[in-house]
């Protein structure tokens, strides 16, 4: 634990982590549009229906979709394990195991998504009771009005979750072995193809947000279930793929 808080600490020093929090405020941006008379941006629901839960799930699709964030956060990765290892900054770990070493970056960079994710949400939780409360499609309610829409939207943004920590995950193992911009084509590719996938039939299981579209065929349980463990298969991948590159760098 003494290695994970020291290297977090670096972590949270770097400029490419203050970049990547940056578009946590992403959800504020409405607060600033809805001064101005522009359909930029403007939210449409049916009336007295957005619950906050809605519009969290909403907001974290954009991020999602607009990859910026998930690009800020793998050039956290490849800053941080790639760079060090090609400028021998990595002489400094030689007395640890590299295992510990790679755990601790990794569950670093998972802490930093994951200050990520509560500054989104405290974003969000002012935006909505400050500046969408008094609008006609928001119910002013926290959880949404109907169980279909809650349980559409909790499994929305764990999918989003999921999605962001298989990026992390992937970004790691693929910086112990090749150069920066590899490791943002592939993990890019990666993301866009998962936009892409879950509207193809046969592919739509591959990833975990492609199980939202069939939540009234399986269910609330098995969705979520099945979400799990596809991210499961992957990390498992991702992380054994990550050890096995980093016992290979020599310093």
């Amino acid at each position: 634990m003494r290695l994970v808080r020291a290297i977090f600490k670096m972590t949270l020093k770097k400029k490419e982590t203050k970049v990547f929090l940056t578009f946590s405020v992403f959800p504020m941006l409405m607060i600033i549009i809805n001064l101005f008379n522009t359909k930029f941006m403007q939210l449409s629901a049916p009336k007295n229906s957005l619950g906050f839960i809605d519009f969290f799930q909403a907001t974290q699709s954009v991020q999602y979709q607009i990859v910026l964030p998930i690009l800020a956060i793998i050039y956290l990765v490849t800053s941080s394990i790639h760079d060090e290892i090609f400028n021998g900054t990595l002489f400094l770990y030689k007395d640890i195991a590299r295992r510990k070493i790679i755990n601790s970056k990794l569950i670093s960079f998972i802490l930093v998504y994951d200050i990520f994710f509560i500054l989104t949400f405290t974003a969000s939780l002012i935006t909505y009771y400050t500046s969408l409360i008094g609008k006609e499609y928001t119910s002013g309610k926290f959880l949404s009005g109907s169980i279909s829409d809650l349980n559409y939207s909790l499994l929305g943004i764990l999918a989003v979750f999921l999605m962001f920590h298989l990026s992390i995950c992937l970004a790691t193992c693929l910086s112990v072995r090749f150069n920066n911009g590899i490791t943002l084509l592939v993990t890019t590719i990666f993301i866009l193809f998962s936009f892409i996938a879950p509207h193809l039939n046969g592919l739509k299981y591959l990833f975990p947000n492609g199980y939202l579209n069939e939540l009234n065929h399986y269910g609330v349980g098995l969705t979520l279930l099945l979400m799990i463990i596809v991210s499961v298969i992957y990390m498992s991948v991702f992380i054994f793929g990550a050890y096995y590159g980093f016992r290979k760098v020599e310093y």
